[in-house]
């Protein structure tokens, strides 16, 4: 196992980052979360503008 450090600073800005990532998905999709719409692997792919190999 490896063990990576990062400093104080670094740490609280990533999890800023990711609280305000995940607030912006909450709010794009926190109405439709009983939706039945999913989006299968290949339209997820490319509404993200990624590629996946297998």
């Amino acid at each position: 196992m490896e063990i990576v450090a990062i400093g104080k600073r670094t740490f609280k800005l990533m999890m800023q980052r990711f609280e305000d990532f995940a607030k912006q998905v909450n709010a794009l999709c926190g109405q439709n979360r009983n939706n039945e719409n999913w989006l299968d692997n290949k339209q997820a792919c490319e509404l993200l503008k990624v590629s996946f190999l297998f």
